[in-house]
């Protein structure tokens, strides 16, 4: 039954292995012992578990030492086991110390990119960095790579950052072995490939990207759990919808948004709260900029209706856009209404700060008058304010500015927001 049971985990059968060979060896069964230790020694060489190998080699060392006359020949290769395996574990080691480093600068320095540059370069500068065949472990390759397409993609090199990605996607699909283990970083490389397709708007490649991952995750053999199928719908459905957002490409009938509205519905109670809160929020975004005001609304009501305090940013930010939805909507009567509680409920949690008051000030003008003139006079002194506090309205994950640029001009906010982005594209 312990040993039916262990089969699920990789570390659970080496110990097991471990356990019968010092079950047997108190017993003085020493050919049998020794059969465990070399089934604990194949299935750790196999998935490089290198820290269990130097548990498994000292044994072994001692049961050399049992014997009478003592292997000196099995003695002599033992300790050639500990060298390759001690070479293997510091390469290991160096590189992941490396691959770290790489990405702790590039969540630090990600937006000052001369320090990303001279932080980088010194990374890539390391020996070990110079040649791809010192990376002469699984872990270590993987690490040489990440770190090379972690720089490219910083630097915006985005075909480059493609063959490193390829290069990562031939390592774990060579070793189908340890690949079982990385099944989630193995759909995150594919996904991350297809999204660097999406933005330069490749689309023969991200269709090449999105059909492996669809393979690999219906092939029946690679046993995808419930919860892999859960990060799948929700880490790659949002980062779906936030690159539709951000390129401006709003579609009130997107098969793929509405399959992963769908999904994410009949499974809402098994995702963490903060995700769907976040996922929820870029519902409310993406139909907004359709211009789908009232499917924006159901989903900015799922959070507005909760009593949850997790992230308390995006239930601040959803007050503002439900008032601009009102706004959009021409509910004057409920504004008035929705301003005050919208007010006690911000006054509650903490000074209003940020672009709070300013959003606030302007839909209470506005929500009062009739005459065009005046309200363009309104629109145009938002956009001076927030084009003032440019940094400010950044952070923010809803585009003001573009919505306000859409009333002055008279034009569809998608149209606005597609612009600016092709626009940022060339530059």
């Amino acid at each position: 039954m312990r040993a039916y049971d262990s089969q699920k985990e990789i570390d659970s059968q080496i110990n097991a292995y471990i356990e019968n060979y010092q079950f047997l060896t108190k017993k003085n069964l020493i050919k049998e012992s020794e059969a465990e230790l070399f089934k604990a020694k194949k299935i750790s060489l196999l998935h490089e578990r290198y820290e269990k190998l130097i548990e498994i080699l000292k044994k072994e060392k001692a049961l050399v030492r049992k014997k009478n006359p003592v292997a000196v020949s099995q003695m002599i290769e033992v300790h050639k086991e500990f060298e390759m395996i001690f070479g293997k574990m510091k390469c290991g080691s160096d590189y992941r110390y490396l691959n770290d480093l790489a990405f702790a600068y590039l969540h630090r320095d990600g937006k000052n990119m001369k320090v990303l540059e001279k932080n980088f370069k010194k990374i890539l500068n390391d020996p070990l960095l110079k040649k791809e065949n010192r990376a002469i472990t699984f872990d270590a390759k993987l690490a040489y790579y990440q770190i090379y397409s972690a720089y490219y993609y910083a630097t915006g090199r985005y075909p480059e950052t493609l063959e490193m990605y390829d290069n990562i996607i031939k390592v774990m699909e060579d070793n189908p072995v340890l690949l079982k283990e990385y099944v989630k970083g193995y759909l995150i490389v594919l996904h991350n490939s297809a999204d660097v397709c999406d933005y330069i708007e490749q689309e023969k490649g991200a269709k090449k990207y999105y059909n492996k991952i669809n393979t690999f995750v219906n092939n029946s053999a690679n046993n995808i759990s419930s919860e892999i199928r859960q990060f799948i719908i929700l880490s790659f459905g949002l980062s779906k919808i936030i690159n539709l957002i951000e390129a401006g490409k709003y579609e009130a009938e997107n098969p793929e948004i509405k399959q992963l509205g769908k999904d994410f519905l009949e499974n809402v109670e098994h995702v963490i709260l903060t995700n769907r809160i976040t996922l929820m929020f870029q519902f409310t975004i993406y139909y907004f900029g359709c211009g789908d005001f009232n499917t924006s609304l159901k989903w900015l009501h799922m959070i507005i209706n909760k009593d949850e305090e997790l992230r308390s940013d995006i239930r601040i930010e959803s007050k503002l856009i439900f008032l601009i939805i009102q706004l959009e909507l021409k509910n004057y009567d409920l504004i008035d209404y929705a301003i005050m509680s919208t007010q006690r409920y911000l006054m509650k949690k903490e000074p209003l700060m940020g672009i709070e008051p300013t959003i606030l000030g302007f839909i209470k003008k506005i929500s009062n008058v009739k005459d065009s003139d005046k309200m363009k006079q309104l629109y145009i002194e938002l956009k001076d304010s927030l084009e003032r506090d440019k940094e400010i309205v950044n952070e923010y994950a809803f585009d003001y500015l573009s919505w306000v640029e859409s009333k002055l001009q008279n034009k569809p906010f998608a149209e606005i927001k597609r612009k600016k982005y092709l626009k940022e594209k060339k530059m």
